[in-house]
């Protein structure tokens, strides 16, 4: 009997890790942030939201890539960055005067909050810069 008990243990946790290397996957998919999002900049000191903007994001690994678009005036930046913990960063280069800085947070497989930091360089405004709150919806 003692056999057969021993066997049927090590058959019992082969199935357990079996059954977690199957489910393990699916558990790193729930915050894989992957997709397009709508966005909303505003900016604190006035309450002025910008809403016409989507994200376009690729998830690898800790790898953060993808596209923050302006609908109205159909401008494309390209941004990179990484997710760590829930937390992502994204940076993008200067491209028509514009360059942006994220920091914000998974909130929910719906919603991202945080922060982006938009740094202007054109004859109109000048060398600027503007702290928004940023949110993402899916």
């Amino acid at each position: 009997m003692t056999n057969c008990y021993r066997a049927f243990k090590i058959s019992l946790i082969c199935c357990l890790g079996a059954l977690l290397l199957i489910m393990l996957p699916g558990c790193s998919k729930k915050d894989d942030i992957s997709g397009k999002w709508k966005g909303r900049i505003t900016l604190p000191q006035t309450g002025k939201s910008l809403t016409d903007l989507e994200f376009v994001l690729t998830q690898k690994g800790k790898e953060l890539t993808g596209t923050m678009l302006f609908t109205k005036p159909g401008n494309r930046l390209p941004l990179t960055g990484t997710v760590t913990d829930r937390k992502m960063t994204l940076t993008s280069p200067m491209k028509n005067g514009l360059a942006v800085s994220i920091n914000a947070a998974l909130e929910s497989s719906s919603s991202i909050k945080g922060t982006a930091v938009l740094d202007y360089d054109v004859p109109r405004l000048g060398k600027r810069e503007d702290r928004t709150l940023l949110e993402l919806t899916r």
